[in-house]
């Protein structure tokens, strides 16, 4: 008996110009123990389909012009809010793509996944902190490190482990994974993906898997599903849609490997970021008068050097310490040691000496719809920065400047007054990275530019940065999990691991010769491979 199924079902959009259909009937079931992965670009309607399952759509906004879903034999289309409230809590759970927008920041880890338990759970009170210390080790967290934390405190890959122990804490008869290892590094990746099979062994759970990741549908799924524009292109196990897809698109998709290198460092690039010694601390107040003592040494005795025009990939575990060096290095967490960008030390500067130079060293974060305001169009979120930079500039000139960074990222000037949920998530990073080259930086740190795109997406978009490379002279800072996309971008690579250097070199060295256990059992572990 199909735990879900899903009767020619179409989803529209109401907008100012008329009803957008992002869903065009489609038909498919997920069968009890199974898990089916859809498969397809960003804006093909995967989300949308995986979402209109628990009816967390804005229906305000939305129209379902014919269809039918069957959860467990209830309609949910036809579902009361109470009958609704049931089946989220038991028949079906659902882990978020972006972890950051879907945890609570004000509330630590612990009320969090305790919320789940004690709402859909029905433990008892005395019960729920040991059921959720159970759940965090189960995912693979530390409890005694992270029940107290808040999500800000988490790397990417340890909230999303967080949502994996608040989605299992339902014991659900269906468990929608929207990316669900998107944040993770390839070792965690693997653990991951082996503990989401286990448990739906254990409790014959299904799975819908929703991924851009061919490697995870081959080790995980059971029938693939592939969309491309709202409709479903291909469908069958997952021996013959990877092995032998028939659809034009799916064969492009089973083809979208990242690839190329970047364009050569001039041999007389001077130096244009250097740093010795760098440390950086989590402190925690200790003792009757709150002393301060270190509670977590993300980075240890970090020195690197970055070329102008060069990519230094900077590799390693969640939780290594990859995300908080390219803050320090930017200065937006206090460190200790020397930092010198473009000869000139700011390691000792204030937040008012350092604001001149920040429009010379810019950021594009992990997560494109946290880091976009949902208020303001795309063409506000690339023009603030210009304003507070370069107030000289009259409204049309930096017009001019923010089309031309549209322009750059390879979108029309047609998005200038879109806002970022209308875009999918390969356009909110090309927005995002608009938003930093149209102030000409030198230097842009990337963390995990490319983790949440599907492997079509990704490869345009690392044709996109270093085509910007090139032409601007960019010098990349690139913080990834991902291995095939760090050996298509870098020119140099550093393994981390525990804030500590493990491993440096040239990135073809690194990669076809690794001298450290710790790099061989990443590049082992890489499904990509």
């Amino acid at each position: 008996m199909s735990v879900l199924r899903i009767d020619n079902l179409s989803i529209g959009f109401r907008t100012a110009s008329g009803d957008n259909r992002v869903v065009d009937d489609i038909s498919f079931s997920v069968e009890r123990g199974e898990t089916l992965s859809l498969v397809g670009e960003s804006g093909s309607g995967k989300s949308v389909t995986a979402l209109s399952v628990m009816r967390l759509l804005g229906e305000d906004k939305v129209v379902y012009p014919t269809g039918r879903i069957h959860l467990n034999e209830h309609s949910v289309l036809d579902a009361s809010e109470k009958t609704l409230r049931e089946l989220r809590g038991s028949a079906v759970s659902m882990i978020f793509q972006e972890p950051m927008t879907s945890l609570n920041p004000l509330h630590k880890v612990y009320r969090q996944v305790a919320e789940m338990v004690i709402l859909h759970g029905g433990a008892k009170k005395e019960d729920v902190r040991t059921r959720v210390q159970s759940l965090l080790e189960m995912v693979g967290l530390d409890h005694q490190r992270f029940l107290d934390a808040y999500p800000h405190e988490l790397s990417g890959g340890q909230r999303q482990r967080v949502m994996i122990a608040m989605a299992l804490a339902n014991e659900p008869d269906l468990l929608i994974a929207d990316e669900p290892t998107t944040a993770l590094d390839v070792t965690v990746q693997q653990q991951v993906l082996d503990l989401l099979k286990q448990l739906q062994q254990q409790l014959g759970m299904s799975m819908l898997l929703i991924t851009h990741d061919l490697g995870v549908v081959d080790y995980t799924a059971d029938r693939v599903c592939v969309m491309q524009q709202g409709k479903l292109v291909e469908t069958g196990t997952k021996k013959q849609v990877i092995e032998s897809p028939q659809h034009p698109y799916t064969q492009m998709l089973v083809h979208s490997v990242p690839s190329g290198k970047p364009h050569p460092v001039t041999e007389d690039a001077a130096v244009l970021l250097h740093t010795h010694d760098l440390n950086m601390a989590y402190y925690k107040s200790a003792g009757w008068f709150g002393r301060q003592v270190v509670a977590h040494q993300a980075v240890k005795n970090m020195t690197l050097q970055l070329k102008q025009g060069e990519t230094l990939g900077i590799v390693g575990e969640s939780g290594s310490g990859k995300t908080t060096l390219g803050m320090s290095l930017l200065r937006l967490v206090d460190s200790d040691g020397a930092i010198l960008f473009d000869g000139q030390p700011v390691d000792g500067l204030n937040q008012k000496q350092l604001r001149p130079l920040r429009k010379a060293f810019q950021v594009v974060f992990q997560d494109p719809f946290a880091s976009l305001s949902p208020r303001m169009t795309v063409g506000d979120i690339i023009e603030e920065g210009l304003r507070l930079h370069f107030p000289d500039l009259d409204k049309t000139a930096r017009r001019e400047q923010v089309i031309q960074a549209l322009i750059d990222v390879e979108l029309t000037e047609d998005y200038y007054y879109r806002y970022p949920h209308e875009l999918s998530g390969g356009q909110r990073q090309r927005i995002a990275i608009a938003r930093a080259v149209a102030l000409r930086p030198k230097l842009i740190v990337l963390d995990e530019p490319t983790s949440a795109l599907d492997r079509s997406v990704q490869a345009q978009v690392i044709a996109l940065l270093r085509g910007l490379q090139q032409r601007y002279q960019l010098s990349y800072l690139f913080i990834s999990h991902d291995l095939a996309v760090v050996r298509a971008m870098s020119h140099r690579v550093m393994v981390m691991k525990d804030g500590e250097l493990v491993e440096q070199g040239e990135a073809s060295a690194v990669f076809e010769s690794p001298q450290k256990p710790y790099t061989q059992q990443l590049l082992s572990a890489s499904m990509l491979n």
